[in-house]
């Protein structure tokens, strides 16, 4: 099983979202980020994407006090995700959620 879920993760091609997006990362950034604020997947991130740091590194950031910090984000990013309009999502023939903005007038 170890095995086929490792070819599956090696040939595995992910497809960029056009969705909007929250990303969070440690302001103390790892050496294999190579300076990338975004750590390769900005090309993934052809929506609306928002960054926002968090004290602490990749790990650290999950360690109190920085958790705390990062709870008060992801809070506050929820808030504000469930007081604007959301996008209606269909399914696909490949079961993937596709975003489909219906506009008002459409409907």
């Amino acid at each position: 099983m170890e095995k086929i879920l490792f070819l599956a993760a090696r040939s595995y091609k992910p497809k960029a979202l056009a969705c909007p997006t929250v990303m969070f990362r440690g302001k103390d950034w790892p050496i294999e980020s190579a300076g990338d604020p975004y750590f390769g997947w900005r090309e993934l991130l052809i929506g609306r994407s928002e960054t926002y740091e968090i004290p602490g590194d990749h790990e650290g950031i999950f360690r109190e006090p920085n958790v705390k910090i990062l709870a008060g984000q992801l809070r506050a990013c929820l808030n504000n995700a469930n007081q604007t309009e959301r996008p209606t999502y269909k399914e696909t023939v490949d079961g993937a959620r596709a975003l489909s903005v219906i506009n008002d007038s459409l409907k």
